[in-house]
C-alpha cells in the first residue's frame, strides 16, 4: 500500500522493472553470496556485503538505471533491498529509504501462508531468530544512512493518513488526499478493511 501511495504522489513504481532488477541484478548477487534468494534461511553477511559494496556499486547502478526508465523519483521495493542495503547504499548514496514495519505476529502469520515457505521454517521457534536478522538490518541501516523513514501501514489503513502524508512530504513528493483515497480504498476493500477516511462504518461480512 505504501508504494501505491508514493506512486500516486509522483514516484515511479514499475513492477515489471522491479521484477527484472530482482531477477537479473539482485538474485545473481545473492547466489554469489550463497544466500537464500527469499531471505528465509541463509542470510547475507553484513560484513561481506559492506566489504564488496564499493567494488560492485558502479556496475550495480548502471544495471539498475538501465532497467528503470525515468529521470524522476522511482521505487525499488522488497525485503531483499534490506538484506543487501550496503550495496544499494554504495550504488545510490543519496537514496532515501522507507522501511515498512509490522508487528511480529502479523509478519509471521503472513509468511507462513506463502508458497515458498515450507518444512522447518513453519516451526514457531524459527521465527524470532529470523525476525531478529531483519531487525538487525534495520538498526544498521538507521545507524548508517541519514534519510531512513519508518512507517507502520497498519496505522493508516483505517483512515489515519497523517503518517503517510508526512512521508510523502519528507520525500518531496506531491500529496493529494483525494487521489490517495481513490488508490487505497479498492485495496483496503479487497483486504476487508472498511473504515477509511471518506468511507464510514461500512459493515464487513465474511
Amino acid at each position: 500500500m505504501v508504494s501505491q501511495v508514493l506512486q500516486t504522489s509522483g514516484a515511479l513504481c514499475d513492477e515489471a522493472a522491479i521484477s527484472k532488477i530482482r531477477e537479473t541484478v539482485v538474485r545473481p548477487f545473492l547466489k554469489g553470496l550463497d544466500a537464500d534468494l527469499y531471505g528465509i534461511n541463509t542470510f547475507p553477511k553484513l560484513a561481506e556485503c559492506t566489504r564488496i559494496a564499493c567494488v560492485v556499486a558502479d556496475s550495480w547502478r548502471r544495471q539498475v538505471e538501465g532497467i528503470i526508465a525515468t529521470d524522476g523519483p522511482w521505487i525499488y521495493r522488497g525485503s531483499d533491498a534490506l538484506m543487501l542495503w550496503p550495496v544499494w547504499k554504495a550504488a545510490f548514496p543519496t537514496a532515501r529509504w522507507v522501511v515498512c514495519r509490522r508487528d511480529d505476529h502479523g509478519i509471521v502469520r503472513s509468511c507462513i501462508h506463502t508458497k515458498y515457505i515450507h518444512g522447518p521454517e513453519r516451526d514457531q521457534q524459527f521465527w524470532p531468530t529470523w525476525l531478529d536478522k531483519y531487525k538487525s538490518c534495520i538498526s544498521s541501516l538507521n545507524a548508517t544512512c541519514i534519510e531512513v523513514f519508518e512507517i507502520w501501514p497498519g496505522r493508516f489503513i483505517n483512515g489515519h493518513f497523517d503518517s503517510i502524508e508526512q512521508l510523502v512530504h519528507n520525500l518531496d513528493l506531491a500529496w493529494d488526499g483525494v487521489k490517495v483515497q481513490d488508490a487505497l480504498v479498492p485495496v483496503l476493500w479487497t483486504n476487508r478493511v472498511y473504515s477509511v477516511e471518506g468511507v464510514n462504518n461500512v459493515a464487513a461480512s465474511n
